[in-house]
């Protein structure tokens, strides 16, 4: 179903959103995952690599070449409507490669036409190709080279800017998607993690009482995560400065408490009254599906560092979250805990939101547009719409501009957050913050 995220403030102008009111999609292994992200940073090609010198010889050349061919950086036609829309999954990761449900064809209601994922044809036969992994330099100039006029480039990623830098690596700053798919605000198709969905009817609304089903033994903090190392920031670090000033159980590689990452885990992170939910990037927009499941699976409130306030305000249920950054201190920040852990007026209030509405976990599965049939679908329906505009499409979103590379910051405006993050990022325009080991 295809219908504006009720939270949203912005015009949706002609983007497609994507919120699956049906069964919340699982994992390979039948539940979502109680662990943290598993961080895939690893976003090299196995195509091509291992010839870099021979690769650096050629780019200088192909760089004169494109002066005065910049057409090959843009869809030169306009995409024509067909029976049947093929999709080549071109650089996707070896995971995905060796799924093969991914490679099918869907038949979307409301059309006579079809979706076919495939991998291992020609590039020129692909009416879009999907970018969603690195590739080698030699591997996307040929592609450039050989693109046909008419050809889509979709630019998705389920990853932070940061942590998907390295696809653009190869690419020169000026070059156009033609869509882009993804969690993004400003996406041309928005797939975000998950989402706040108000009843139809709060006449029936009942008082939800979460604070009496907190166990008054546990810890009332608690943090799952199997990605101890860190490269944006150093959030395994904070996590244990947190735990000088406020009670954490810390469960997983990172912790000292090991958790199932099935159902069972959820119950035991259902004991705790706070989630620690914080992003390994801090870039806009990039708030997954460990806030979420925090919200729908824990029935915890979520400590968040990551996006801006703000952004975390304009997707999440009203006064559903803790933002770090609103505090001064770890001190404050943990003072403010306490005082709200232990009053249930005050916890509950910080759930009033589930007698208007629920949470659905959407998962990155549907950040991808070609591992959900929804989303394949939603996917179907832009490009009919665009195409019956008769002009070449154009993404929203520059991938080296301000809404992508650009909206890397340093995470918080407070030193005492941003005492924990790297100071290796030229994106950041020169704000500089200091690596700190605990």
């Amino acid at each position: 179903m295809i219908r504006a995220a009720p939270t949203m403030e912005n015009k949706m102008d002609d983007r497609r959103v994507i919120l699956d009111h049906g069964a919340r999609i699982a994992n390979g292994n039948g539940d979502r995952d109680v662990m943290e992200d598993e961080d895939d940073d690893s976003t090299s090609s196995d195509i091509g690599d291992g010839e870099e010198g021979e690769e650096e010889e050629e780019e200088e050349d192909i760089k004169e070449e494109d002066k005065d061919d910049d057409n090959r950086y843009i869809q030169e036609e306009v995409f024509p409507l067909k029976d049947e829309i093929v999709v080549f999954l071109r650089n996707i990761s070896a995971k995905h490669r060796r799924s093969k449900r991914l490679f099918r064809t869907v038949n979307c209601p409301g059309t006579n036409r079809t979706i076919s994922f495939k991998y291992g044809i020609q590039d020129k036969e692909a009416d879009v190709l999907v970018f969603s992994k690195s590739c080698s330099k030699r591997e996307w100039h040929l592609l450039r080279e050989n693109r046909d006029p008419r050809q889509i480039w979709l630019y998705t990623t389920a990853e932070s800017a940061y942590t998907f830098r390295t696809s653009l690596e190869v690419q020169e700053e000026g070059l156009h998607f033609n869509m882009t798919f993804g969690y993004h605000f400003n996406s041309d198709v928005y797939a975000p993690f998950g989402a706040y969905v108000p009843f139809e009817d709060t006449n029936d609304a009942i008082d939800v009482d979460v604070w009496a089903g907190k166990p008054l033994d546990a810890f009332p903090v608690a943090w799952a995560s199997s990605h101890c190392t860190h490269g944006y920031w150093n959030r395994t670090g904070f996590v244990y400065f947190l735990s000088k000033y406020m009670d954490v159980q810390m469960y997983g590689t990172c912790g000292n408490m090991k958790i199932p990452r099935n159902e069972t885990g959820y119950s035991v992170l259902k004991q705790h009254k706070f989630y620690l939910a914080f992003e390994n990037s801090c870039c806009s927009g990039y708030i997954t599906e460990k806030f979420w499941m925090a919200l729908a699976d824990y029935q915890a409130v979520p400590i968040v560092i990551g996006a801006k306030y703000s952004e975390y305000k304009r997707l999440a249920p009203p006064n559903s979250f803790v933002h770090a950054d609103e505090f001064k201190s770890a001190e404050d920040l943990a003072s403010f805990i306490k005082e709200v852990g232990e009053n249930p007026d005050l916890y509950n209030k910080y759930h009033e939101w589930r007698k208007y509405g629920k949470v659905e976990v959407y998962t990155n599965r549907k950040v991808y547009p070609y591992q959900d049939n929804e989303s394949a679908c939603v996917l179907l329906d832009y490009l009919e719409t665009n195409a019956r505009r008769n002009k070449p499409m154009i993404a929203k979103i520059d991938p080296f501009g301000p809404d992508w590379i650009g909206g890397c910051k340093a995470c918080g405006v407070n030193k005492w957050i941003q005492n924990f993050g790297l100071s290796s990022f030229a994106f950041l325009n020169g704000e500089q913050t200091s690596i700190v080991n605990k």
